[in-house]
């Protein structure tokens, strides 16, 4: 066994199997394969979910910062009514350097005064954020100030 190997030591191959010892050529290599397969899908797996999640959390910035945008819009509607109610509304554009982000936002004022109710003002607010891409989270909101309101507006 551990002197100079005999001549049927020499004729058999160098990793070929002694007799009657089970076969297992290339079982732990499947064994490998098998857990690289299993490794690989859970990968896949947590990558498909981190970018769901990374979605997710884009739309909702989007949909927050176009929120603020309207509000936005809704204060800046209430100064200049307060100082001329003649005010119509208008459209207002925001700079990515203005919000402090990537993307540039959109705001549209508009002021009506129905006709049954003169004192009455009905701002509509719409805002798109981002909105220089191809889908930006829109939001609106409508609001109507009685010219009691405004003019509390004006003496604060």
């Amino acid at each position: 066994m551990f002197g100079r190997p005999t001549k049927a030591d020499l004729a058999r191959p160098r990793f070929a199997q002694r007799p009657g010892a089970p076969r297992r050529r290339g079982a732990i290599t499947v064994l490998v394969l098998v857990c690289l397969v299993i490794i690989a899908a859970m990968s896949a797996q947590l990558l498909r979910i981190t970018l769901a999640e990374r979605a997710r959390q884009q739309r909702e910035e989007r949909t927050l910062q176009a929120e603020w945008l309207v509000e936005s819009g809704l204060e800046r509607a209430a100064n200049r009514l307060s100082s001329d109610l003649g005010y119509s509304g208008e459209t207002w554009e925001i700079s990515s350097t203005d919000l402090g982000g990537r993307h540039s936002g959109h705001v549209t004022i508009q002021v009506q005064t129905p006709a049954s109710q003169p004192k009455q003002r009905r701002v509509e607010v719409r805002a798109a954020y981002p909105h220089d891409e191809a889908e930006p989270s829109r939001l609106s909101k409508v609001v109507t100030w009685e010219s009691a309101q405004l003019e509390l507006r004006e003496t604060r």
